[in-house]
């Protein structure tokens, strides 16, 4: 990844489309910040992919004129490789919660980071659907279509192969799914679908990424910060009292247990604050990184 393409859009839609593939991908940062760094990391990991550990990274130096090499510290970067060894059985567990998806066609370029951030933005859950015949053939399939109640043609369903299209008109005539263009107003649909599952009350940048463990029927709310603060800062900015609204509780269930955890600190349990049409949980603080484990 290009140093100077290391933000909140990029890591969130390299996650995606690795996830999308099928793969695993192994993201080799450039640090030119500690705590771009350390989101970085957050979003990686918070989105189920892995990130290479800070230590004896190439800085590509003949291109950038930086530094040849770069050292990360345990100070700098270990409380959030101890939270993932720490809680690593859950992570693993863990798979995207969503029924948005963002149609996509991997033989077209086009402003798909962007786009994938506005929905992060609104706090709208969704994966990606993607499709390629030209230079390597990954087909759309019904399977990455299972589940979805509305798909965004970011990419039209008339650029992909013959085959695709058949996947994807064989999705359209079950009624199932709902196709939109990739300018409706989400905010609007998401609403009008009730597709809106929770609401993050707090600052801007700040980026909430609900995982469910199928088996066990429980979740895990990610939340991630990208409010960076001065470029030498070594931390994001720390906010308290940051409330997360599950809405439409009845999808919710009865939520017997929330606990909230972050790197470094001991796990707190929250008091779920049931009402008509949220469930509130109140997060003490929110730094570069916790979840909220939910059962």
């Amino acid at each position: 990844m290009i140093a100077e393409y290391q933000t909140a859009a990029a890591y969130l839609f390299g996650a995606q489309i690795a996830d999308a593939s099928e793969l695993t991908q192994v993201v080799s940062p450039i640090p030119r910040s500690t705590a771009r760094t350390r989101a970085a990391i957050a979003t990686t990991y918070a989105l189920g992919q892995p990130h290479l550990v800070p230590w004896d990274l190439y800085m590509g130096s003949d291109a950038t004129g930086i530094q040849p090499r770069y050292f990360g510290t345990r100070e700098q970067y270990g409380d959030l490789y101890d939270f993932v060894h720490e809680h690593r059985a859950l992570l693993d567990a863990l798979s995207p919660a969503s029924e948005i998806g963002v149609l996509i066609n991997g033989d077209a370029p086009g402003a798909y980071p962007a786009y994938c951030i506005r929905l992060a933005a609104l706090q709208l859950p969704f994966r990606i659907v993607l499709g390629a015949s030209r230079y390597a053939r990954v087909p759309v399939s019904a399977d990455g279509l299972r589940g979805l109640r509305l798909l965004i043609e970011l990419s039209p369903a008339a650029t992909f192969c013959k085959e695709d299209q058949a996947t994807l008109d064989a999705a359209r005539a079950t009624g199932l799914i709902r196709f939109a263009p990739a300018t409706a107003d989400m905010a609007a649909l998401s609403r009008l679908l009730e597709l809106e599952l929770l609401r993050l009350e707090g600052p801007g940048n700040l980026y909430a990424f609900p995982r469910v463990n199928r088996e066990r029927r429980s979740a895990a709310i990610h939340v991630v910060n990208w409010n960076l603060g001065d470029p030498a800062a070594e931390r994001a900015e720390t906010y308290g009292s940051v409330t997360l609204a599950l809405l439409h509780p009845e999808r919710w269930g009865a939520v017997a247990k929330a606990v909230w955890h972050t790197p470094g600190e001991p796990p707190v349990a929250l008091t779920p604050e049931r009402h008509a049409d949220c469930i509130r949980l109140l997060l003490p603080h929110v730094a570069t990184w916790g979840f909220v484990e939910l059962d």
